[in-house]
């Protein structure tokens, strides 16, 4: 059985998943543009979340 804090838990990690893999695909756009972007400094203190729990 599981509790309302497994399911939490659940939850959280299936938002977290969701964030990297917009992550990734955004960066995956980037490098995939032409001319080419590459940015220096990934890490979360600079990815956007808006309202929807998606990136921005």
């Amino acid at each position: 059985m599981i509790t309302s804090a497994k399911y939490r838990l659940l939850v959280v990690d299936f938002i977290r998943i969701c964030l990297t893999l917009q992550t990734a695909k955004a960066i995956d756009v980037l490098h995939s543009s032409n001319p080419l972007v590459i940015h220096r400094d990934i890490k979360s203190a600079n990815v956007l979340i808006d309202q929807d729990a998606g990136i921005s």
